[in-house]
């Protein structure tokens, strides 16, 4: 009883497709879901067998029970491997990032600037971002995203030492930091694009919401984290915190080099973005749609038959539209319906957002008598407990509701609005409630635009690598939708930094109304994703049965 094949064999597997093999390429071993089998280079699978070589499946498929297991375990460390290295690389960065913030106070006595003045360095820094995104964002697609991701962190952290001198040398020149910021937001331009679209390769669609809920945790925990460093070492001068922050920036940017794999197919893997069951919704929707005569917003004609194909050159799964497409170019991925769409979402709700945080210290530092403990470190921390439940909880929701993302963004946004707008009336009567309330907007207002910065667009960009065969746009696709939360930011950050003002319209109306509104009318763009997703869940849920 052989537990191998030798070269040049031929085998049958009669029930080849319940393992869920299809074909396979030379030099490679193909998964799909937990099956595994090792193929020498001549080796080759009939999936017609014959009754005279049936008497050889035994053996093999022992084997492959065994392989099968081993590999298993394999291709879970390799997707803990590559989620810790972008996790706690992504966290540096966050908390370089926060600790500037943090630090202000000291930073702005240090260096002699007035306090108005760090709004316009992160305005510059974020408008530098959205303009190096719509110039590059073709790169992280084009070329090998292990090696662009480290020359970014490199670049970051030659801005981080352009930081550093500026405090050591004691430069007290504006001009000098503006350049530095717009420097640094012209680095970080491609660094979250690389981030989660390495993860998207890494782990399929079905549980994406929740896996990518963590992994956005690590922007809060960086926050609480430059918290706990400018506490325990508050008697270190900020420059040299930012400069070892730096090194350790150092240390990930080679871990990622030497040990990050981008792709599964690096180390032996094929990842398929949908299961067999997601693929019968597929088929399933295709049909119904075609008999769901009562709304004309989803024309059959418009569909497009598509069929999964696997070749000797491409080991990943892929389908190949039946049309023959052209190749997406920036203005055509700018012009796509749910691109569009989630790019005004992300544009109009962190315009208002980023406001609400950026000046939430300077609101609560103008109120004395409103609550006992006035201390905004505290409602900044509630804010970002809140961001951390928020995301892991909406991604979660939004995976059960068969990774259809609109639903449950809605409901966010329509939630934080009415909280938004009792806090315009009632605000001087919350009192310490506001730490509940702060909790709560974290939850909403962060955990759906999270929700949009990692798992929509990814589910987007995946799709249309999937459509669309003459090259990807996974990273591009996440790259125009976070540049457009990047130009938001940096017009709320402007506009709203100006109109809080008390000799203009105050906290009330230049503050709190700005940001409701700003909030509430992102429910606009967002309808029309929602009005497709949720016909396609009510025909899911009405024809789930017959699968």
């Amino acid at each position: 009883m052989r537990n191998h094949l030798s070269e040049g064999e031929k085998i049958n597997l009669s029930n080849s497709q319940n393992l869920g093999y299809s074909q396979i390429g030379q030099n490679h071993e193909t998964i799909y879901g937990h099956r595994t089998i090792p193929l020498n280079s001549n080796t080759f699978i009939n999936l017609q067998p014959s009754q005279n070589q049936q008497q050889h499946i035994t053996p093999i498929i022992d084997v492959t029970n065994f392989i099968e297991t081993s590999r298993g375990k394999s291709l879970k460390y390799q997707q803990i491997l590559a989620f810790s290295i972008l996790y706690f690389s992504h966290l540096i960065v966050n908390v370089q990032r926060e600790f500037w913030v943090i630090g202000k106070n000291a930073i702005q006595d240090s260096l002699d600037l007035e306090k108005f003045q760090f709004g316009y360095f992160d305005g510059a820094s974020l408008s530098a971002q959205f303009i190096g995104s719509m110039v590059m964002c073709r790169l992280s697609d084009k070329y090998c995203k292990r090696k662009i991701l480290t020359i970014v962190y490199i670049v970051l952290i030659l801005s981080y030492i352009l930081i550093f001198l500026g405090g050591y040398l004691e430069i007290t020149n504006i001009g000098y930091y503006f350049f530095v910021f717009v420097f640094n937001g012209w680095a970080k331009a491609l660094m979250f694009p690389c981030v989660i679209s390495i993860l998207s390769e890494w782990f399929s669609r079905k549980h994406r919401g929740l896996i990518f809920g963590f992994f956005m945790t690590s922007i809060s925990f960086g926050y609480l984290a430059a918290i706990w460093i400018s506490q325990t070492l508050s008697s270190i001068m900020w420059y040299w915190i930012i400069l070892f922050n730096s090194g350790i920036a150092m240390l990930m940017a080679l871990l990622i080099f030497f040990c990050l794999k981008p792709d599964p197919i690096n180390v032996g893997y094929v990842i398929d973005e949908f299961t067999d069951k997601e693929r019968k919704f597929q088929k399933m929707l295709k049909k119904a749609k075609r008999s769901y005569s009562s709304d004309q917003s989803i024309s059959p004609s418009q569909e497009t038959v598509f069929y999964r194909v696997q070749t000797e050159s491409n080991y990943n799964s892929v389908i190949i539209s039946s049309e023959q497409q052209s190749p997406l170019t920036l203005v055509k991925l700018l012009k796509h319906p749910q691109i569009a769409a989630y790019s005004g979402v992300i544009f109009l709700s962190r315009t208002g957002s980023i406001a609400l945080f950026y000046y939430l210290s300077d609101f609560f530092d103008s109120q004395e008598d409103l609550v006992k403990i006035n201390s905004s470190q505290y409602f900044s921390i509630s804010l970002n407990v809140g961001t951390i439940l928020g995301g892991i909880f909406i991604g979660y929701i939004s995976d059960l509701l068969y990774s259809k993302r609109s639903p449950v963004i809605l409901v966010a946004i329509i939630i934080s609005t009415i909280i938004n707008i009792v806090i315009i009336f009632e605000y001087h009567k919350i009192g310490n409630a506001f730490f509940a309330v702060m909790l709560l907007l974290g939850f909403l207002i962060n955990g759906f635009s999270n929700l949009i910065y990692s798992n929509c667009s990814t589910d987007i960009g995946k799709s249309l690598d999937i459509q669309f065969s003459q090259g990807k746009v996974l990273a591009t696709t996440v790259c125009i939708i976070e540049s457009f939360g990047a130009l938001g930011s940096s017009i709320g950050i402007f506009l709203i930094g100006q109109t809080s003002r008390l000799d203009i319209w105050g906290y009330k109306y230049g503050y709190w109304v700005i940001i409701t509104v700003f909030i509430a009318v992102s429910i606009i763009p967002l309808s029309f994703v929602f009005q497709r997703e949720f016909i396609e869940i009510r025909l899911i849920i009405k024809n789930r049965r017959r699968i």
